[in-house]
């Protein structure tokens, strides 16, 4: 083989190796990074990342399958959104689509919130048997020392 046809080889590998390097590195990404819940069992608090260079003008969340939500602002390249959701009780599967083809979902559970049953105590405080005990030694210590007082009284 001459020089030449080497050369040339070794030219397209080096110019294909820059494109699929430049192809690959503008892969669009999306990631649900972090999930938190509010005081309100329903409440869902996501954190949407782009962690890649390309940005998503256009980002749709899915819950179960159905669209839930169009973030229009979409999120820019190496930066994250955070997304309230109000869910009902039950499994969910949350999927966050880009307009750039990028995906991520996860599955999460919602409990029930509960409820109080019964009326609560509105008299207040109820003594169990130790405050008893203890209000009772608390006035005999009271009696003993008036009683002490009034006896060192009458001796002087």
């Amino acid at each position: 083989m001459s020089t030449w046809v080497i050369k040339m080889k070794v030219k397209i590998l080096l110019i294909i190796l820059i494109f699929s390097s430049i192809v690959f590195a503008q892969i669009p990404e999306i990631k649900i990074s972090h999930v938190s819940y509010g005081s309100n069992p329903s409440d869902v608090y996501l954190t949407i990342s782009n962690p890649g260079r390309v940005p998503d003008p256009n980002v749709k969340i899915l819950v179960d399958g159905k669209l839930f939500r169009t973030v229009s602002e979409g999120i820019d390249a190496k930066n994250a959104i955070k997304v309230h959701l109000i869910l009902p009780s039950g499994d969910h599967t949350i999927t966050v689509e880009s307009s750039n083809g990028a995906s991520d979902s996860i599955d999460i559970v919602i409990g029930e919130a509960l409820t109080l049953t019964e009326e609560p105590n509105k008299t207040g405080w109820k003594p169990g048997k130790r405050d008893i005990i203890g209000i009772a030694a608390i006035i005999l210590i009271f009696i003993a020392g008036i009683a002490v007082e009034s006896y060192n009284m009458n001796v002087q």
